[in-house]
């Protein structure tokens, strides 16, 4: 369903941000185990590509997440899932982590109380988060 045309817009060694024209969907590939610089300036880097798109939704793909730290998902909770908002994110899908730990340390940062302003989806397969996107895309263009 995502074809391979993809533009990178911002690439270190622990995780790129791509934009998948053919979806219109900014997209977090998570790589491997970052610090808290590095994890933070890459969600920031999603931020800055969905505002510059003007993208109502953002992909964080953290299927290779080992762990968020304690601090990473406040600053997640109190900074960044306000900040989507802010700039006019409605949906953030989430690819799951494949280890328990991972995926509670997420959930813990992975919270916005506004279910309103702001909707999350977790997903253990990227066809299924896919499905859910374009969904709710075609709903929001009718």
């Amino acid at each position: 369903m995502l074809s391979q045309n993809q533009v990178v817009y911002y690439e270190d060694p622990f995780m790129d941000v791509l934009w998948h024209p053919d979806v219109c969907i900014p997209r977090l590939c998570w790589k491997r185990f970052s610090a808290t610089g590095a994890y933070r300036k890459a969600m920031e880097k999603l931020i800055d590509l969905a505002a510059e798109k003007r993208s109502k939704f953002c992909w964080l793909d953290l299927e290779e997440l080992s762990v968020v730290d304690k601090d990473d998902q406040t600053w997640i909770k109190e900074t960044w899932l306000p900040r989507t908002v802010q700039i006019g994110i409605k949906h953030v899908a989430v690819t799951m982590p494949s280890t328990p730990l991972a995926k509670n340390s997420l959930l813990k940062g992975l919270r916005y109380e506004n279910h309103h302003a702001l909707e999350i989806g977790y997903f253990n397969h990227s066809d299924e988060l896919l499905n859910w996107l374009l969904r709710l895309s075609n709903v929001q263009n009718d």
